[in-house]
């Protein structure tokens, strides 16, 4: 019985690592068992955006409209449930059909990073809410509940852009992430992540302080420091990803091992499979498409229904960037909604921090175990 259940669990693992070497995106391959058809809660979700929108202008007393307090997280869960039902229309995997577990765990991790990232925003004071429910029960639900939309609305829209031929994009270039750089930009990132708030904090004597100058920061050093970690235990890495085939060291050492496994129920044909992988000439850029598409959309999205809400006066944030990220053109200050045009730059790197976060709490906490997570 023991023989057997190794057997199965070499199985299972050779498996799981042909379907990571097959494809980075492996969670947005076909689905076979996608019928192309718009599921029941693609057709929520939109139905929701479309009564909220029309709710919010029916004039009503007092001042605060009820939907304006939570339109912001009434419009990102339908939009999350409209794009994941879209990606399933599309025939790829839908986190409502086929991670029913997963999502979740995603959504729990999203409030759980968004409060490490207003943890970050103390000494900086980089943005501020109004109009916040009295009510502390209320406003812990409001507040959990647009944490909890955040990332799958991030996540979600950048694997949607996936699904699309035009997205699937090489590069000519010849990059090798060797240990050495690796190493260095783990460094850099934790330098780029920690140093900005171990400055003093801002005050309202001095609103734009080093801490506030620096924040920014932030949204890179996570990438810097938790890229190198998934290459090298062998999670999705963009890193991996730039590489040409023939330079990527896990890709290679994943090969050795397996020719030495002697494992009869991983075939020869699977083998020349990743020999013929091993030879491609080209590193992919798709990612980077994806997630500057997707961090402009959903930055404007975002924006879009901030303003709305402020209009209605609803909860709402502002922005108190330092001025040196704002352009002034004729003596405006150019924004999108409220958002200063340089901070509108950092949605793309934002989702890319959140992407490799979260590939990494997968594998940290044996997600395909615990939640039978899609491990790519």
């Amino acid at each position: 019985m023991a023989t057997k259940k190794a057997a199965t669990s070499k199985e299972r693992r050779g498996r799981r690592q042909k379907e990571r070497d097959d494809d980075f995106d492996y969670n947005n391959n076909k689905n076979p068992f996608s019928n192309y058809k718009m599921p029941w809660f693609g057709w929520l979700g939109l139905a929701i955006m479309i009564l909220s929108e029309i709710a919010l202008w029916v004039p009503r007393n007092p001042l605060a409209h009820p939907v304006a307090v939570a339109f912001t997280p009434i419009m990102w869960t339908g939009y999350i449930l409209l794009v994941d039902g879209w990606i399933w229309e599309r025939g790829y995997y839908s986190y409502f059909k086929n991670a029913k577990r997963e999502w979740p765990m995603l959504a729990l991790f999203s409030v759980l990073i968004w409060v490490m990232f207003e943890v970050f925003n103390f000494p900086a004071r980089a943005w501020s809410y109004n109009n916040m429910p009295t009510d502390l029960f209320v406003k812990s639900v409001v507040f959990a509940w647009a944490y909890a939309t955040i990332i799958p609305a991030l996540l979600r829209t950048r694997s949607l852009f996936a699904t699309f031929d035009f997205f699937d994009r090489t590069h000519p270039w010849d990059f090798k992430f060797t240990p050495m750089k690796r190493a260095v930009f783990s460094v850099v990132g934790l330098a780029l992540t920690f140093i900005p708030p171990m400055f003093k904090a801002c005050t309202p004597e001095d609103p734009y302080c080093t801490a506030n100058l620096l924040i920014p920061l932030v949204w890179l050093g996570f990438i810097f420091m938790i890229e190198p970690i998934n290459y090298r235990i062998g999670a999705p890495s963009v890193l991996r990803d730039l590489e040409k085939p023939e330079n990527r060291e896990f890709e290679k050492h994943n090969l050795r091992h397996l020719e030495n496994l002697g494992n009869r129920n991983f075939e020869k044909r699977d083998l020349r499979d990743l020999k013929t992988r091993e030879n491609s000439d080209k590193g992919k850029i798709s990612f980077f498409w994806q997630v500057l598409v997707a961090g402009l959309i959903c930055g404007l999205l975002w924006e879009t229904w901030n303003i709305q809400a402020f209009w209605h006066n609803g909860l709402t944030w502002d922005y108190h960037l330092n001025p040196i990220y704002h352009i002034h053109i004729a003596g405006h200050d150019v924004k999108i909604g409220r958002m200063p045009i340089l901070g509108f730059l950092g949605y793309p790197p934002f989702i890319w921090e959140c992407f490799a976060l979260w590939e990494l709490v997968k594998w940290a906490m044996h997600g395909d175990i615990l939640w039978k997570a899609r491990l790519k």
